[in-house]
């Protein structure tokens, strides 16, 4: 019991060193700017900002690679399937990702395929909401009544049933977007890295960079005066 005791305070010690170094190298130091409009609201909220900006990049860049490994495979399925035009086309469960559904909501939300996979089923269905629209807004021109907002109902997918492909003239545009190539773990452990790096750079930097502009302002200022 003692042993636990023991080994359970050395953890505890050494996780406060560990949490003591994180904080000292994401420390901003600043100092007293005189000549800066800067408020101590806004010179506090500096270091968030910072941090914040560079864990957006590393977020972002998350976001690519997640984009080109699991949005990415089902575009060069269909590339390499030469699903090019309608009579190509194939259903997920053909080439294999019927199951997946990170893809089946892609497809659904429509942002991150769009201009690129299309839905042999939705075009046609599209086509025939149009049709009926034109049919709509004639019938209601002929009897010179006010016609009212057409509504349309957004097609519902049947991903057991729909087909899909991407047009050949999309498979450069496809295969570009959705290039595979170095988006793997070690980029993005290496994109980490760098913005950590870039993080603590800028924050012991910025304050020197604040005191120059604080003394440029003072001497523009001093100028000023003299003339």
């Amino acid at each position: 019991m003692k042993a636990f005791s023991a080994f359970f305070l050395e953890s505890e010690s050494i996780f406060e060193l560990i949490r003591n170094a994180i904080s000292e190298l994401f420390t901003l130091d600043l100092g007293q700017y005189e000549n800066l409009n800067l408020s101590f609201v806004g010179l506090a909220n500096l270091r968030s900002v910072v941090i914040a900006l560079f864990f957006g990049v590393i977020i972002a860049s998350y976001c690519v690679i997640f984009n080109r490994n699991v949005y990415g495979g089902f575009v060069r399925s269909l590339v390499n399937e030469n699903c090019g035009s309608p009579a190509s086309s194939v259903t997920l469960a053909q080439i294999g990702y019927l199951k997946k559904s990170s893809v089946r909501s892609a497809l659904k939300r429509g942002n991150v395929y769009r201009g690129v996979v299309r839905c042999v089923e939705q075009d046609e269905y599209n086509e025939m909401t149009e049709r009926k629209r034109s049919e709509y807004a004639a019938s209601a021109a002929a009897s010179g009544e006010k016609a009212s907002a057409f509504k349309t109902i957004p097609y519902k997918f049947d991903f057991e049933h729909d087909h899909f492909y991407i047009p050949e003239e999309q498979h450069y545009t496809a295969e570009s977007r959705y290039n595979k190539k170095g988006t793997g773990i070690l980029p993005a452990i290496l994109i980490t890295a760098l913005c950590i790096v870039f993080i603590i750079v800028t924050l012991k930097l910025l304050p020197e960079l604040l005191q120059l502009a604080d003394n440029f302002v003072g001497m523009m200022g001093s100028d000023s005066k003299i003339n």
